[in-house]
């Protein structure tokens, strides 16, 4: 049996340069650059559209198609390593899969490599991946690249997170400060985990450093609560909210949901409270919304949601909430508005409401504009 180890890491972390210092080894042989969760999804596609002219568009989904997914894994491997051989030679016992994707898709790799080994790249998340945040440009622009870059990167180390404490013995964890401090030993190390003889020095392109988010860009950056609080657990120094999210409502907005997923309901309305001090703005008010459901008081969250809707579509996440609760009068008034909505997010939610309300789907459809989407 062929081996499979996967290199997982965040955007900017050094797969591909250290797949090639595996290949130094004769018993690894990298295959670059594959991205098995993609190859995997497009086979699921393949094999449902064929499903469909089998079976017709009525059909319910066969439930053959994930078991044979799942056991085509371990056979895609073995026959990426006999070609491999027949066009390179042998003499490798294990196949190394390096893609950025594979931590977004982490739960993917797990399913349908049950036997498969993996090394995470870790990097702080105030690091960005170049091209992420650039410098010339205005301060907002900075902050929404930042706000992008955090959710970026916590999309793809949260879902190994999430899973590394069941896998023992078959993730190797390397953080990219001790890498850059000292290659050669990071490298011997890992070699040795592998069970293979330590090289001596680290002989392809090194990892460079990159600078860490500043001013607007890390204000962005601290907005995403969740990605801060993932730095936290991986042991990185704590990133408070920045000054700059008090000043820009969307951002504080973005924070005050966070602070309320982690149940923080006074810093929630304390950040808040700051920004509508100013007046009413419709995040804020979202998010204010949000908070109160979350506390319990529906009656001051449908308050607070309404008062969002008056600022017209800027806030789409406070029409959406309402027409969640279809049985409310407030969303009687918004209907005809949300009909002819310019968002889909909220043309979607009055779908929603419409069947809730009574109504066929199909006819819903219609009046709400979103035939043939999901909704």
């Amino acid at each position: 049996m062929t081996g499979a180890l996967f290199l997982v890491g965040a955007p900017g972390a050094p797969l591909i340069a250290l797949a090639r210092e595996l290949e130094r080894d004769v018993s690894f042989r990298a295959l670059l650059p594959w991205n098995v969760p993609a190859a995997l999804a497009e086979l699921r596609s393949g094999t449902r559209v064929r499903a469909i002219v089998w079976r017709g568009l009525e059909s319910a989904e066969p439930q053959w198609i994930e078991p044979a997914l799942r056991a085509f894994g371990p056979t895609m491997i073995e026959y990426l390593a006999a070609r491999e051989r027949a066009q390179h030679g042998s003499g490798f016992e294990t196949l190394v899969f390096a893609h950025v994707d594979h931590g977004e898709r982490f739960g993917v790799l797990l399913e349908h490599f049950p036997d498969a080994r993996f090394i995470e790249l870790l990097r702080d998340g105030r690091i960005p991946a170049q091209g992420r945040v650039q410098r010339d440009t205005t301060g907002v622009a900075r902050e929404r690249a930042g706000l992008a870059w955090a959710r970026e990167w916590y999309r793809h180390v949260a879902p190994v997170r999430a899973r590394a404490s069941g896998l023992a013995e078959r993730l190797l964890v390397v953080r990219e400060d001790r890498l850059l401090a000292r290659p050669a030993e990071e490298l011997a190390r890992i070699f040795r985990w592998l069970g293979r003889d330590e090289p001596t020095t680290w002989l392809g392109a090194k990892p460079t450093a990159r600078a860490p988010l500043s001013g607007a860009a890390l204000d962005g950056f601290s907005a995403c609560r969740e990605a801060c609080a993932l730095l936290e657990e991986l042991g990185y120094p704590a990133q408070p909210i920045g000054d700059g999210v008090v000043r820009d409502a969307e951002l504080a907005a973005v924070a005050a949901r966070g602070l309320v997923a982690e149940r923080h309901f006074d810093a929630a309305r304390h950040l808040l409270d700051r920004v509508l001090h100013a007046g009413p703005e419709p995040h804020a008010l979202a998010a204010l919304g949000t908070l109160e459901a979350a506390r319990g008081d529906v009656e001051a969250a449908c308050a607070a949601w309404r008062a969002s809707t008056e600022f017209g579509e800027l806030a789409p996440e406070a029409w959406v909430e309402l027409f969640a609760r279809p049985e409310r009068p407030e969303t009687l008034a918004l209907a005809p508005r949300a009909r002819w909505s310019n968002e889909p997010a909220i043309r979607r939610a009055f779908a929603r409401w419409l069947t809730a309300r009574g109504l066929d789907r199909e006819a819903a459809e219609i009046v709400a504009r979103v035939e043939h989407t999901s909704w």
